[in-house]
C-alpha cells in the first residue's frame, strides 16, 4: 500500500469493487491550485466498456513535483476543492483541461497509516468541475488523519492521465476547537478554560517523566491530544460504538489522542489516567516504529497502564473477584487481542497492567527492554517471552498469581477482617480521645475548684 507519497514515483494497482474500505480525513489542501497530469498510451485496438473499467483501476501514482511529467501530451488539472462534514459527506471537486476530449475521470483517496485507497468516479457539472461526493457513514475515512487524493484521467484516444497528489486533513469539524501547543504536545478542547488546558499539558509531561523511570523513551516532535467532553463522543468519532466502555484512544502512527474528560469531581483523576497512558503509546510506537505492531497486546497495554498517574482503582477489585471464581484470563490468550465485551476488557487491562508491574518488579528495565527486543524481531508470545526472561511465560505467570492472591489460612482470615478490624479500630481510637479529653476537661475544674478555695 502507499505510505510516502513525495519525492518519489511509486506503482499502485488498485482493482475496482475489491478495495478495502477506508476510515477518515480533513480539509486544508497542501498542493498548488494547479499542475500537469503524467499520462501514458494504451494499446491502440478497440476496448470494451469493461475493459476500460479495468485500465482506468491501475494508474500510476502521480509524479511529484521534483519529477516533472516528460509526456508532450498534458493535461492541466486545476483548482482542487475538498469540503466536508465529519461523519457526514465529503464533496470533491477539480478542473481539469485537456487537449483530447476527456472520457472518464476517477478519483482516489487513501489516508496516511498504511490505509488501503479507495476510489470513485466524477461527475461533470455546469461549472466545469469534475465532482465527487462520499458519503463519509458508510464508507468512512481515519480521523485525523491525512488524506491524500489524486486522479485517474481517461482520454477518448485511450491514454490515461494521473494528476499530482492533493490532500486535506481530516479533523471531527463538530466542534469550535480551542486550540494551544506547548511542545511537544497540542492540545484541542472545547469545553474549559486556559487553566483546565495547562493541568493537561501538565499531567502529559508527568506520564513521560514516569514513563522514562521505566523505559527510555521520547514523544516524537508533535503529539495532538483531543479532549472531548463525554466518552459516547469519542466513541462515535472513532467508529466504536460497540465498545461503549472505551474512553480514550491514540493513534500511535498519526501520533493523535482522543480522551473523553467529563467535567466534574472525577475530572483529574481521569485525566491524570487516560492521558499517560495513550501518551505511552505514542511513545512505544516512536520507539519501535512499524515493529510496534508486533508487541503482544498484554505487553502493549500493561506499559501504558504503568505510567498512569492514578491506576484505576477498580483493576484489584476485578481481578480479586475473578480469581475467587476461577475466572482469570490466561495470560498467554492475552497475546493477539483483548475480550469485546466490557467486564472481559477491563479484566484483561487489570490483569496486564499487574502481570506488567510484577515482571519490571523482578526482571527491572533490562527484562522489558529484552521483550521488546525480541517481540520486534518477530518471536512468538511464548517464544519471545522464553528468549527474554529465561523463563516460560506460564512459570511466571504462575509465579505472579502465587505474589498477587496466594497467602496462606492465616493471613487468608486475618485479610477477612481487615475491614471490621478498622471499623474497630476507628472506634476505639474516638472512644480513647473522647476519654482523654474528659480527663483534661475533670482535671481543668479541679484546678478551678482548688484555686477558688
Amino acid at each position: 500500500m502507499l505510505t510516502r507519497l513525495s519525492g518519489y514515483i511509486l506503482t499502485l494497482f488498485v482493482v475496482w469493487l475489491t478495495l478495502p474500505v477506508v476510515q477518515s480525513s480533513n480539509i486544508n489542501i497542501d498542493t498548488p491550485s494547479g499542475g500537469i497530469a503524467s499520462a501514458h498510451s494504451l494499446a491502440a485496438q478497440e476496448r470494451s466498456p469493461e475493459a476500460v473499467d479495468a485500465e482506468i483501476s491501475g494508474f500510476q501514482v502521480p509524479v511529484s513535483e521534483q519529477n516533472p511529467n516528460q509526456n508532450p501530451q498534458t493535461v492541466q488539472v486545476s483548482d482542487p476543492e475538498a469540503n466536508y462534514s465529519f461523519g457526514g459527506e465529503l464533496s470533491l471537486g477539480v478542473k481539469i483541461q485537456s487537449p483530447t476530449p476527456i472520457k472518464k475521470v476517477v478519483v482516489f483517496l487513501q489516508a496516511a497509516g498504511n490505509q488501503p485507497a479507495i476510489q470513485g468516479q466524477t461527475i461533470l457539472n455546469k461549472n466545469g468541475q469534475y465532482i465527487y461526493i462520499h458519503d463519509l457513514n458508510k464508507e468512512p475515512l481515519r480521523a485525523f488523519a491525512k488524506i491524500n487524493y489524486w486522479y485517474g484521467i481517461l482520454l477518448e484516444n485511450g491514454e490515461i492521465a494521473t494528476s499530482q497528489i492533493f490532500s486535506f486533513y481530516y479533523e471531527d469539524n463538530r466542534y469550535t476547537w480551542q486550540t494551544l501547543e506547548f511542545k511537544p504536545f497540542r492540545l484541542h478542547w472545547y469545553e474549559g478554560n486556559l487553566s483546565f488546558a495547562q493541568e493537561i499539558f501538565n499531567t502529559a509531561w508527568d506520564g513521560w517523566v514516569k514513563a522514562k523511570k521505566i523505559l527510555p523513551i521520547f514523544p516524537p516532535e508533535r503529539v495532538e491530544i483531543y479532549v472531548y467532553a463525554s466518552a459516547r463522543e469519542v466513541q462515535s468519532t472513532l467508529q466504536m460504538g460497540s465498545q461503549n466502555w472505551v474512553a480514550g484512544h491514540a493513534d500511535p502512527d498519526l501520533g493523535v489522542i482522543a480522551v473523553s474528560l467529563p467535567p466534574g469531581p472525577e475530572q483529574r483523576l481521569e485525566m491524570a489516567r487516560q492521558i499517560p497512558h495513550e501518551l505511552m503509546h505514542i511513545m512505544m510506537y516512536k520507539k519501535l516504529g512499524d515493529a510496534y505492531n508486533k508487541i503482544p497486546i498484554w505487553l502493549n497495554e500493561g506499559l501504558a497502564s504503568a505510567v498512569e498517574l492514578y491506576p484505576d482503582p477498580n483493576y484489584s477489585l476485578l481481578m480479586q473477584t475473578a480469581y475467587q471464581k476461577k475466572g482469570l484470563l490466561p495470560i498467554a490468550n492475552l497475546c493477539q487481542s483483548f475480550p469485546k465485551d466490557a467486564s472481559n476488557a477491563l479484566l484483561a487491562y487489570a490483569e496486564s497492567a499487574s502481570f506488567l508491574s510484577f515482571i519490571y518488579q523482578q526482571y527491572g528495565t533490562a527484562g522489558i527492554e529484552s521483550l521488546l527486543e525480541q517481540y520486534s524481531n518477530g518471536q512468538s508470545c511464548e517464544r519471545g517471552f522464553q528468549n527474554a526472561l529465561g523463563h516460560p511465560i506460564t512459570k511466571v505467570e504462575q509465579n505472579w498469581l502465587r505474589d498477587s492472591f496466594e497467602t496462606s489460612p492465616a493471613l487468608s482470615g486475618l485479610e477477612n477482617l481487615i475491614p471490621w478490624a478498622a471499623i474497630m479500630a476507628v472506634s476505639l481510637f474516638t472512644s480513647l480521645v473522647v476519654g482523654i479529653r474528659g480527663l483534661i476537661i475533670n482535671r481543668r475544674n479541679s484546678q478551678v475548684v482548688y484555686e477558688n478555695q
